[in-house]
């Protein structure tokens, strides 16, 4: 499979300076001893998706290599002009799904838009739509009080007062999640022209779900997602077989959808788990992003009985950070694994500010004059000094910047380091 030779990634990069320890069983000889096991957990997950093109792994390459060659006929380019048409219609939309997919979104949505991004006008937003979650387990005033920010009750014709409906049926509490859909669509029927409600709707998930059938009472039309997919040897009931694992894999249809529906760039989001994908298939362990990441803590954990990790990150990073470290109880407890996300580069001006330096002979308080990101790189490398000292691992995870690839990499690179544990998943 070639890469689509328009798109370019940088790496992310796992530095293990700080956390490998040959005293203690955890260095870098012993990581490269795990090499064998590792290698046969590599070929045991490629061999089992080498001739299935929908599977979590190949799927954001067989999705890029479909766009690039097919353009505006390809599947992608058919939901990227969907979502458009949803933005379009729009100036607030609510998106509703599991815990699982909303988690996910919000992820996505706070690494890639402005910190104030629901506070910022139209234009200042790039043509986004303000963004509203709401999860099955949100709960009765959570719902209502975001129903209070809409207006309703009579019809809308300011753009800037009009709102919709993304929803997305991942497989879980598909009935409730329904049952709240249509509660937040009778809301918004008051606010349409009669036909307008399709326009500001979009009802995600597969053929025969409740949601699905919803949509067809409804008669809103059908997304292009539900289509066959157009590859070769790939029947109809591909899409749907992609919807019934979504709970796994951040890149399914509905994900992407909804992602588009919030202006995400879609294509850079895949790109980066492709990104991660080709380094795994052909790094060797040592140099080898997910490979590298599921040995360390084989290691930590049959060694050093570490089974906890915290992530430390910038705020934009921290909905992502909570997905990526789960929600295993092992890891709520006793936390003894620190990882940082640093970055590279920030994607504003840097922020001088000053610091305090002491004191001059003259008895005035003397300061430094430092960018806010040089200060944030000290306090971690200030962290890891004191961790060290009293024996306690901190990896690294460099980012180039934060950015739709980047959130893609750390996507695939949790999803796959996590499908070649050499033990229980982390």
């Amino acid at each position: 499979m070639g890469r689509p030779q328009t798109l370019t990634s940088s790496p992310i990069a796992l530095d293990l300076t700080a956390a490998l320890d040959h005293k203690r069983g955890t260095g870098r000889s012993d990581l490269l001893q795990l090499a064998p096991r590792l290698e046969a957990a590599r070929k045991q997950l490629i061999d089992a998706t080498a001739d299935d093109c929908s599977h979590w792994l190949n799927w954001p390459r067989r999705l890029l290599e479909d766009h690039q060659a097919q353009r505006h006929r390809g599947l992608l380019s058919r939901w990227l002009t969907a979502a458009k048409h949803f933005r379009h219609s729009v100036d607030r939309a609510v998106i509703l799904g599991s815990p699982a997919s909303i988690a996910v979104l919000k992820a996505v949505f706070a690494a890639c838009c402005h910190p104030y991004h629901n506070e910022l006008s139209r234009g200042e937003r790039g043509g986004r739509p303000r963004i509203y979650f709401a999860s099955t387990h949100s709960g009765n005033d959570a719902i209502q009080g975001l129903l209070d920010l809409l207006p309703q009750g009579r019809r809308l014709h300011l753009n800037n007062e009009s709102w919709g409906i993304v929803a997305l049926d991942d497989g879980n509490e598909s009935e409730l999640l329904t049952a709240i859909c249509k509660a937040c669509w009778n809301v918004l029927l008051g606010t349409t022209a009669p036909g307008e409600e399709a326009e500001r709707t979009m009802l995600i998930g597969p053929a025969g779900s409740p949601l699905v059938e919803f949509a067809e009472q409804a008669n809103l039309p059908r997304l292009p997602h539900f289509s066959p997919l157009p590859f070769a040897g790939e029947g109809p009931g591909a899409i749907d077989e992609l919807h019934a694992d979504c709970s796994q894999n951040s890149f399914h249809p509905g994900i992407l959808l909804a992602a588009a529906a919030m202006n995400i760039d879609v294509v850079q989001y895949l790109f980066g788990a492709v990104t991660v994908t080709d380094r795994f298939r052909a790094s060797p362990v040592g140099d080898n992003l997910a490979l590298d990441f599921a040995g360390y803590w084989h290691l930590l954990t049959e060694r050093r009985g570490i089974r906890g990790w915290l992530v430390d990150c910038s705020t934009e990073l921290k909905p992502l950070a909570q997905w990526w470290r789960g929600s295993d109880a092992s890891r709520l407890r006793d936390p003894s694994l620190l990882i940082q996300w640093l970055l590279d580069s920030v994607r504003r001006d840097r922020l001088r500010i000053a610091i305090p330096a002491g004191e001059a002979p003259s008895g005035r308080k003397k300061t430094l004059d430092r960018n806010l990101p040089d200060v944030s790189w000290a306090t971690a490398e200030s962290v890891r000094g004191q961790r060290a000292a009293s024996g306690l691992p901190t990896a690294i995870v460099r980012l180039p910047t934060v950015n739709e690839a980047t959130v893609g990499q750390l996507l695939q690179m949790r999803l796959i380091a996590d499908h070649c544990a050499l033990d229980a998943p982390p």
